[in-house]
């Protein structure tokens, strides 16, 4: 039976404005399915983190908008459209995943969500808060750490798509940084002591038709 793994949606209002709509690029399931998983959409379940932790075999934290500052301690300086429901749901599904050994990986705002989950924190908006430029839409060079997830995968460099403002700043305990962009913002995380949490900053799912290796970071979730 092909591994169940949960993915999360986006939110949005209907034509109308009278109720929340989950929203969800296929190439996360096309991403998913490629790795020999099957897709399970997520959205909007209050306490269900711990029975979702039990019933999938994965988690893929997918992109969006801004995590909320409050959740480490900090004032707004930048962040926008918040969506309380979604960073509930995700940060509640981080921890159970996590606590129940199943695989989580954390794309752009993923990788945000599972450094602010387990501990981090991040920067809010990188130009404004540490005056580099970084440019979003755009494409970059990033350089992969040894002996990580990420090297196995795609070696020493990759080049990588760049479509944020946000960016985790301090690790949570006991995870590394796998990779930094040539500005020096970190790119990819994993838990250092060998548990199943890995997060990267770019979209390895819209790279896939041109760079096939990147299928191999989502094979991590569907790996027995």
């Amino acid at each position: 039976m092909k591994p169940l793994i949960g993915v999360t949606a986006s939110p949005s209002l209907s034509k109308d404005g009278t109720s929340r709509v989950a929203t969800l690029g296929t190439y996360y399931l096309e991403a998913v399915r490629a790795a020999g998983g099957l897709p399970v959409l997520l959205f909007d379940g209050e306490n269900e983190a711990e029975a979702l932790a039990a019933r999938l075999d994965g988690l893929l934290l997918t992109g969006g908008d801004d995590v909320d500052p409050a959740l480490f301690g900090e004032e707004n300086c930048g962040s926008r459209d918040i969506d309380a429901r979604r960073d509930a749901l995700e940060i509640d599904c981080v921890r159970a995943f996590a606590a129940a050994g199943k695989p989580v990986l954390g794309i752009c705002r993923g990788i945000q969500i599972l450094a602010v989950g387990l501990g981090g924190d991040l920067w809010q908006d990188i130009p404004s808060q540490t005056g580099i430029p970084h440019a979003f839409g755009s494409r970059h060079q990033i350089a992969i750490r040894p002996e990580t997830f990420l090297h196995r995968i795609l070696g020493t460099e990759a080049t990588v798509n760049s479509t944020h403002h946000q960016a985790v700043r301090r690790l949570p305990q006991g995870f590394l940084a796998a990779a930094a962009s040539p500005d020096g913002m970190i790119e990819a995380i994993a838990d250092a002591s060998g548990r199943r949490l890995w997060g990267v900053q770019f979209h390895p799912e819209r790279l896939l038709a041109e760079q096939p290796a990147m299928v191999g970071i989502f094979r991590l979730l569907t790996a027995k």
